[in-house]
C-alpha cells in the first residue's frame, strides 16, 4: 500500500498535488596532511598577570615585538608582534629555533611561528576562513580567530595580549593570553578570555579558554559580525591540511563561533602525531558520560575516524548550548568520516523516549566542505549537519528550534533563526551523503524564519563530476514535521542524479506527517521575504521512493509568493 495524502490548505496561486507515488526515473535528472592528535579537556584557567612576571605586547611602539602593520604603523586592529622563540619548537615537522626564530602573535586571536625578523614579514589577515584554505596565511595556530581589537575600547572594553614563559629548562611552558579581548571590532560586544600554551620538548599545544564577560557599556549584548574560526593549520594550508578544533575535521569546518558560544568550549589540545581510529563498541553520550555532548562526541569520530560499528548511546533527554544540556556547540557537523562501511556503520540513538536537540541559530559565518568554506550559509543553517557522511543512523532524536536557550534575551536576529533541523551536502565533487536514515523524529521549527525554512534540506551543493559525488541511498522515515515552511527537499544533479533516496515508513499503516493537524496554517509563510511554503520536493532524482504522507494545514500567507506544492517532483 503506497498513500499519500493532503488536505486543508489555503493560498493564493497554484496547487499541484501527486498522489500514490513510487518512482523510478532513471534519466533525470592535495595537500600533505597535518599530524597531530585533537583532544579535549576541562580545568580551571589561570591567567598570567604583569605582576607576575608577563610582558604585554604594546599596541603604540613600532618594533618588532610590539603590533604593527607590515609598513611598521603601530595598530591594535590588524597588527602583529614577532615575540623570539623562548625553546625550540617543531610545528607540524618543522623546526623553529629557539632564541633565533619567533612566534608572530596577532590581533586577531591566532599566532603563527616563523623565522621573519622583520615588520615586513608579519602577517595580520583578518579573514578566520584562511585557517581551512590554501590562501595565507598558513601555519597559524588559532584559538579564536575573527576580527579582534587590541588596545582601543570596544563598548567600553579595552583588551590586551600579554606572553609569558615559565618552568624549568628542557620543559618550559610559553604562554600568550589574550585578556578582556572585546569579541569584535566594532558593536556591543563582550570581553573575551584565551590562551595559547606551546609546550617545550613534547611540542604539545594548547587552547585554553576562561571567563566571557558582559560588562561592557552595553552589557549582555553581540555583534551579529562575530564570526570565529579555531583550529590549527600546516604550511601548505586547504583540505586534510587543517584540523578544524570544533568539527575536529579536516574537510569539514565551520566558522559560526559567537561570543554567545564561548562557553559551551572545552579546552583544546594538540599532540604531533596521528590520531588513532575509535574503536567498535557503544559510547554513552551525556553529562557525566564518555562524551558529555553529542557535539563533541561527533568531533571525535571526525577526527579520529572508526575501526568497528560504533554507538554513541544518548543518555539524556536534552541536548543543547545549556551547561545541564551538555554546553553542545551548533551546528553539529558529522565528516565524511574513516573507516565507514556497510559493517563499520554510525549510529545515534536514545533508547525508549526521544532525545531532543534545540538550537536557535547564528548570523553569520558558515558551514565548509573541500570546496568552500561557506557552502551552507546562515541562509540554510542546520543544526545537525551530513558533510559527505556514509553509513550513519540517527534513531529517536528530535530537533527543536528554540529561540531563547540559555540566555534571557534572544540574540540572534530574524535572520539568523535555525533554518533547517538537517542538512546533508556532498563533501567534494566526487564524495557524497550515502546510505544514511533519520528515523522516529520530530522537527519543530519556526515559520517566521526570513528565509523560510525547510525541515531537511538535502542537497548536492558542489556540482558532482561522477557518480560518487552525488547524495544517494538515504532514507527519512516515521517522521512529523511541524511549525515550519517546508518540509523536505531533496535536491541532486542532472548529469549525476541522487539515486534511491526514500522518503517512506515502517509500516503501511502509519504515515509521516508535515503539518500539524491541529494547528491552522501550521506550514505557512507569514514573514514577507519568506519562500512559498511546500510539503516534499525532490529534483534530479533517479529511483526514489515517496509514500505514506500526510500534509496538511499549508498556507501561502505572503502576496508575493504564489505556488504551493504538496509534493513536487522535477529537473533542475
Amino acid at each position: 500500500m503506497v498513500q499519500n495524502y493532503f488536505t486543508q490548505f489555503s493560498f493564493r496561486g497554484y496547487i499541484a498535488l501527486i498522489t500514490g507515488l513510487v518512482v523510478s526515473l532513471t534519466t533525470m535528472v592535495a595537500n600533505a596532511q597535518i599530524n597531530y592528535t585533537r583532544t579535549t579537556f576541562t580545568g580551571a584557567y589561570v591567567p598570567i598577570t604583569v605582576g607576575g612576571g608577563a610582558t604585554q605586547i604594546s599596541t603604540v611602539g613600532t618594533g618588532l615585538g610590539d603590533f604593527t602593520t607590515i609598513g611598521s604603523i603601530a595598530s591594535g586592529t590588524e597588527g602583529a608582534a614577532h615575540i623570539p622563540l623562548p625553546f625550540d619548537f617543531t610545528y607540524n615537522g618543522v623546526f623553529f629555533g629557539g632564541g633565533s626564530n619567533f612566534i608572530g602573535v596577532t590581533t586577531n586571536g591566532y599566532v603563527y611561528p616563523t623565522a621573519g625578523a622583520t615588520n615586513a614579514t608579519k602577517i595580520i589577515s583578518a579573514i578566520n576562513t584562511n585557517l581551512f584554505t590554501i590562501t595565507t596565511p598558513n601555519t597559524t595556530i588559532a584559538p579564536y580567530w575573527d576580527d579582534l581589537t587590541i588596545g582601543t575600547a570596544v563598548n567600553g572594553i579595552t583588551g590586551s595580549v600579554l606572553h609569558q614563559t615559565t618552568g624549568s629548562p628542557g620543559s618550559q611552558v610559553m604562554t600568550i593570553q589574550y585578556t578582556n579581548v572585546p569579541a569584535f571590532s566594532s558593536g556591543n560586544v563582550k570581553a573575551l578570555n584565551f590562551q595559547v600554551k606551546l609546550y617545550e620538548g613534547t611540542n604539545v599545544i594548547e587552547f585554553v579558554y576562561g571567563p566571557m564577560t558582559a560588562t561592557g557599556t552595553v552589557g549582555g549584548s553581540y555583534s551579529i559580525s562575530e564570526t570565529a574560526s579555531i583550529g590549527i593549520e600546516g604550511g601548505l594550508g586547504g583540505n586534510t591540511n587543517y584540523i578544524d578544533a570544533v568539527t575536529g575535521s579536516k574537510t569539514a569546518n565551520m566558522s559560526m563561533m559567537t561570543s554567545n558560544k564561548f562557553t559551551t568550549l572545552m579546552n583544546f589540545r594538540f599532540t604531533p602525531g596521528a590520531p588513532v581510529a575509535v574503536v567498535g563498541g557503544t559510547y554513552n553520550v551525556g553529562v557525566g558520560q564518555t562524551y558529555p555532548s553529542l557535539s563533541e562526541a561527533v568531533a571525535d569520530l571526525n577526527h579520529r575516524g572508526i575501526a568497528g560499528a560504533v554507538s554513541l548511546n544518548l543518555t539524556d533527554a536534552v541536548y543543547d548550548t545549556t551547561v545541564a544540556g551538555g554546553n553542545n556547540i551548533f551546528p553539529i557537523v558529522m565528516s565524511n568520516i574513516t573507516g565507514t562501511s556497510a559493517i563499520n556503520t554510525i549510529t545515534i540513538s536514545r533508547i525508549g523516549s526521544h532525545a531532543d536537540l534545540r538550537y536557535r541559530g547564528t548570523d553569520q559565518g558558515g558551514i565548509g566542505n573541500q570546496t568552500g568554506t561557506a557552502t551552507i550559509g546562515t541562509t540554510f543553517e542546520p543544526m545537525f549537519c551530513l558533510v559527505g557522511t556514509d553509513w550513519l543512523t540517527v534513531n529517536n532524536v528530535d530537533f527543536t528550534y528554540n529561540g531563547v536557550q540559555g540566555t534571557t534575551a534572544p540574540y540572534q536576529t530574524t535572520n539568523g533563526k535555525v533554518d533547517n533541523s538537517i542538512g546533508v551536502i556532498n563533501s567534494s565533487s566526487t564524495d557524497g551523503a550515502t546510505n544514511n536514515t533519520f528515523s522516529n523524529f520530530v522537527c519543530t521549527g519556526d515559520r517566521t524564519c526570513t528565509g523560510g525554512g525547510q525541515a531537511i534540506r538535502h542537497f548536492a551543493q558542489t556540482t558532482p563530476t561522477s557518480a560518487l559525488g552525488a547524495n544517494g541511498g538515504n532514507t527519512y522515515r516515521d517522521f512529523v514535521i511541524k511549525n515550519g515552511t517546508s518540509g523536505i527537499i531533496i535536491s541532486g544533479n542532472a548529469t549525476f542524479p541522487d539515486i534511491n533516496n526514500r522518503i517512506i515508513t515502517s509500516s503501511c499503516n502509519t504515515y509521516n506527517i508535515i503539518g500539524d493537524p491541529a494547528v491552522a496554517h501550521d506550514m505557512s509563510n507569514p514573514n514577507a521575504s519568506s519562500t512559498s511554503p511546500f510539503g516534499i520536493t525532490m529534483t534530479n532524482q533517479s529511483g526514489f521512493t515517496v509514500s505514506n504522507n500526510k500534509i496538511t494545514n499549508m498556507s501561502n500567507l505572503n502576496a508575493t509568493a504564489f505556488l504551493i506544492d504538496a509534493i513536487n517532483i522535477a529537473l533542475s
